[in-house]
């Protein structure tokens, strides 16, 4: 059996902070850009430079060094971390530093903070976050520190994916409007209206979900999962291009959907439990129709829905 290697490294991220008050001005330190994982413990290690890349130690006796991470799409704050010192040793600098920076040998202050899966689960992997660190006292007076020589106050912040996919939301819905209106009925399912109305055949219409357009996702993959409880019908899975969102009774803005098998009518006799219907597509609104034979009174039903992206 062939030998399969695997390695692990170290999760410390190391990141440059430059107090900006000297008065020399060298080209920056560092690219200032750090990167974390989702589903994952990332320790984010700072130090402190001055501008001629010499280490400093700050006193934080009655002052914190705090890490704020800002989301650029809202001007949103999304994680705050204060750092604590941990250690007063020759730490080797690598990376975009400057060999003055690498090169030295004072000893350095370590600040770390750490990032893990409960700060970033709810934040989307991206690139559109921005990462400060500032100094504050008792009294909330607050100061930035600049993230490199060329007198930057931000950095970039990065969230990747690769340690655990991202999570979209579902949508649940459990109310329908109904209707026995055989004009706005699919013939195909009820036959004419003569038909339908001796059957006393009865539309049950859902409350509109997004889809992968309105949600900005692109794979258009979509699983339907319906809870049924002796359910006798027929069900259909619609959308929409609209850019609004459609009124879910607006029929005339609403098409059939497919699945794999081009199936368009899903037919169910006395079914209980759940019945998963996959289907791909980017559309911008989703809805969910079920037809019942009303005679005789029938007692089953399509519990709610689930719509997963």
């Amino acid at each position: 059996m062939p030998v399969v290697p695997i390695y692990k490294y170290p999760t410390r991220i190391s990141a440059v902070i430059i107090t900006g008050k000297e008065r020399t001005n060298n080209m920056p330190i560092q690219n200032s850009k750090i990167s974390v994982y989702k589903g994952a413990g990332n320790s984010l290690d700072f130090t402190i430079f001055d501008a001629d890349g010499k280490p400093l130690t700050y006193d934080t006796t009655n002052r914190h060094l705090e890490l704020q991470v800002f989301d650029n799409s809202n001007n949103k704050l999304v994680i705050t971390k204060r750092l604590e010192k941990v250690e007063d040793s020759v730490v080797p600098m690598s990376g975009n530093n400057m060999p003055s920076v690498r090169g030295n040998n004072h000893v350095r202050s370590v600040y770390r903070c750490d990032v893990d899966n409960t700060d970033l689960t709810n934040l989307p992997a991206g690139s559109h976050y921005q990462w400060v660190v500032l100094i504050s006292d008792s009294k909330y007076k607050s100061e930035y520190f600049y993230t490199s020589l060329d007198r930057k106050v931000e950095g970039e912040f990065h969230i990747l994916a690769t340690a655990t996919p991202e999570i979209e939301s579902s949508s649940v819905v459990v109310n329908f409007q109904k209707t026995t209106d055989y004009r706005l009925m699919d013939d195909t399912v009820v036959g004419s209206e003569v038909n339908a109305a001796s059957m006393q055949w009865t539309k049950f219409t859902s409350d509109v979900m997004p889809g992968d357009v309105a949600m900005n996702i692109i794979d258009g993959l979509h699983t339907i999962a319906l809870y049924l409880k002796d359910f006798t019908g027929v069900v259909q899975i619609q959308g929409t291009l609209q850019v609004q969102m459609p009124d879910a009774q607006a029929d005339h803005q609403w098409f059939n959907i497919p699945d794999a098998n081009e199936t368009v009518s899903f037919e169910y006799v006395a079914a209980n439990g759940i019945d998963a219907i996959n289907f791909n597509g980017n559309y911008s609104w989703i809805r969910v129709v079920y037809y019942q034979m009303m005679k005789g009174d029938p007692t089953g039903t399509v519990r709610r829905v689930l719509l997963r992206r």
